[in-house]
């Protein structure tokens, strides 16, 4: 088996191998052009895997998963960081260093020194914990908010639509889920939702909001400063906490850049907490990410006992994310991700326009995901789409957003896994 069919083994064939590795990881935007023997003329292809039966072979376009096209992996930078850690470490062979012992409990100071700068200078060390990932953070968070009492009620509300993995944690620590229905102009319904959270059967209850604030999955959108600030007034004034997860913050490609993250938002208030990640913007095999929070609440973070016992969640794939910080190899392939995704979403955007029944309510400026309303068809249209032409696509559904049996339907399409 050569390489190629190792990576689409592990990645359970969903990906293809067409464009060079690395070849958008350079500076300079001429660099992210196409290979010459392609057409000049802008296309959009996906992977296709082909699935084989006793009767028949067919092959399958996936739109669904959120996952990078493997070109995008930034392979050449690993490679080049990995010598340059060989390198140091070799030189320590009489002190072993430290990412090969046990680590701080809140991540290694080095690290979280250059995480906080990658961050931003309104980042503080002392408000960073070091995790495996957005699912780790997210995971940790319910575990220390939850009641300690277990007859005490935990309820969870998820913006709808919103990422459909994420209230399968939440319901994993014994919380109600509930829904917080999004504007059609976009964002959370802040008045609709404090009106819950004034709720008498809420009163005894310990209250959290899920929310995706900058690229939002699956929709598109992103809160701006006034919208933030609100929300997270809202959930304060309740004594609700406001989790956002902010794993595409960076990955925007706006004229203006992202608004402030939300805990910079809100002034650092306590019931807010941002939880990051280098999934998206460098890879999604190194598991490393942060919560962002107040200094009392990363404490109960480091204070759980599996924290205690392993010596910080991830020393050594901290040591790799500080080497590819400090020698700029995530600023690199982050800008190059930017002008792959924007060629993407855009090209994707002026086909879908072509055809009447399907609206874009929020043109992506950065993530993943479009978001998409198609008139005029039954539920049964995104079945029917597999069944009959091969395409996987996401149904609304699955992030909370259902239709009328005559409105037409809500999908939601990854543009992050095509070719061009």
């Amino acid at each position: 088996m050569n390489d190629d069919e190792r990576n689409r083994a592990a990645r359970a064939k969903y990906l293809s191998l067409e464009s060079p590795v690395d070849r958008f990881a350079s500076s300079s935007p001429a660099s992210s052009t196409t290979s010459s023997s392609r057409s000049t003329t802008r296309t959009l292809t996906t992977t296709k895997t082909t699935t084989s039966s006793s009767k028949s072979s067919n092959s399958v376009i996936d739109l669904l998963k959120g996952h990078p096209n493997d070109a995008h992996l930034p392979s050449a930078a690993m490679s080049r960081i990995l010598l340059r850690m060989s390198k140091e470490l070799s030189k320590e062979l009489s002190s072993p260093s430290t990412c090969l012992n046990y680590g701080d409990e809140a991540g290694n100071k080095s690290f979280l020194s250059h995480l906080a700068s990658y961050i931003g200078p309104d980042c503080d060390v002392k408000n960073l914990f070091v995790t495996n990932g957005i699912s780790h953070g997210l995971d940790m968070l319910t575990a220390v908010l939850r009641p300690s009492d277990p007859s005490s009620s935990f309820v969870v509300f998820v913006e709808k639509p919103s990422y459909f993995l994420a209230s399968s944690i939440f319901r994993n620590h014994g919380a109600t889920v509930l829904p917080a229905p999004m504007l059609p102009t976009g964002g959370v319904d802040a008045s609709a939702l404090a009106l819950a959270l004034s709720s008498p059967s809420l009163s005894a209850s310990t209250t959290l909001l899920y929310t995706i604030p900058t690229n939002h999955n699956p929709t598109g959108f992103t809160y701006d400063l006034k919208q933030r600030r609100h929300l997270a007034r809202t959930c304060a004034a309740h004594g609700c906490y406001l989790v956002a997860d902010e794993v595409y913050h960076f990955l925007d490609w706006s004229a203006s850049g992202p608004p402030p993250r939300l805990y910079a938002a809100s002034g650092k208030d306590p019931f807010v907490v941002s939880v990051g990640s280098f999934t998206k913007v460098f890879s999604p095999g190194v598991r490393c990410g942060w919560v962002e929070a107040d200094e009392a609440l990363v404490a109960r973070l480091v204070s759980r006992g599996f924290i205690q016992s392993m010596g910080g969640a991830a020393p050594f794939t901290g040591e790799v994310m500080r080497v590819a910080l400090e020698t700029g190899e995530v600023n690199v392939h982050l800008e190059g991700l930017k002008r792959e995704y924007k060629t993407r979403s855009t090209a994707m955007a002026a086909m879908l326009r072509t055809c009447p029944k399907i609206t874009i309510p929020f043109v992506p400026t950065g993530g993943y995901f479009m978001w998409l309303k198609i008139s005029g068809v039954k539920p049964s249209f995104v079945g029917d789409l597999r069944a009959k032409h091969g395409l996987v696509v996401m149904d609304g559904s699955a992030a909370g957003m259902d239709v009328g049996e005559e409105d037409g339907v809500y999908v939601r399409l990854c543009f992050a896994c095509l070719d061009t």
